[in-house]
């Protein structure tokens, strides 16, 4: 009887082990979403050109973008982590700005490259 009984133990406590371990191969494979214009949250992205230079009005890139302190280092660094996460400017090149071009967005003031 408790032969019996560690043997089924046994089995099941493989049995638990081996559905884990299919369960952690299965997370272990990564999927790759993009996402659309709409479903970054940047909402309405308004662009005025004036001769080179681009003002772009959104009011979520404002708020970020005025939320930084522009004179840090460090701030300008993980903004521009932000803009390039967000894909400002893949979005911006998408709209018709060319590299090398102005853009003004809120207080801060750059080059568009690559």
């Amino acid at each position: 009887m408790v032969r019996h009984l560690h043997k089924e133990v046994s089995r099941c406590r493989k049995k638990e082990y081996s559905s884990k371990v299919e369960e952690s191969e299965k997370q272990d494979k990564v999927k790759i979403y993009k996402l659309s214009e709409s479903s970054r949250g940047l909402g309405k992205i308004e662009i005025e050109k004036n001769n080179n230079e681009y003002i772009v009005k959104n009011k979520k890139l404002e708020r970020i973008i005025a939320m930084t302190d522009l004179e840090n280092e460090e701030a300008l660094d993980y903004l521009k982590y932000r803009l390039k996460k967000i894909g400002i400017a893949d979005l911006l090149k998408k709209r018709g700005v060319k590299e090398g071009s102005t853009v003004i967005i809120g207080k801060l003031v750059f080059l568009l490259e690559e």
